[in-house]
């Protein structure tokens, strides 16, 4: 399945839905723009739904890190949410195993803190 990815907002925070799988190639791309989409807004915290993704290759998951790195060096936070059992194992090997998260979407806005 081909990656699909909806940008939208919840208070200060983007959220991303993804839905198919994040692999070398269109999906890699079209991640990427959608995240280019995302920084050039003024909203620093990024919560990216996982819910409906379904694979992740080792493109798709250094291409992860690297927006994990950026944002948080850009003093921003990221977290990952419901991603599937063996997506939350890959996640492990990688700095995102920390913002990992199962609760509900609002919890998780409200977790990033008041507005700024």
């Amino acid at each position: 399945m081909i990656l699909a990815a909806n940008v939208r907002t919840a208070g200060d925070v983007s959220v991303i839905d993804l839905d198919g799988r994040i692999t070398l190639g269109t999906a890699t791309a079209l991640f990427s723009d959608t995240m280019a989409e995302v920084a050039a807004s003024d909203r620093k915290n990024v919560l990216m739904n996982f819910e409906k993704v379904s694979y992740v290759d080792s493109t798709g998951l250094g291409l992860l890190s690297k927006v994990y790195l950026e944002i948080t060096k850009g003093g921003g936070a990221v977290k990952v949410r419901n991603p599937q059992p063996r997506i939350r194992d890959l996640l492990r090997t990688t700095p995102l195993h920390r913002v990992v998260t199962f609760e509900g979407e609002d919890e998780v806005v409200r977790s990033f803190g008041p507005a700024a």
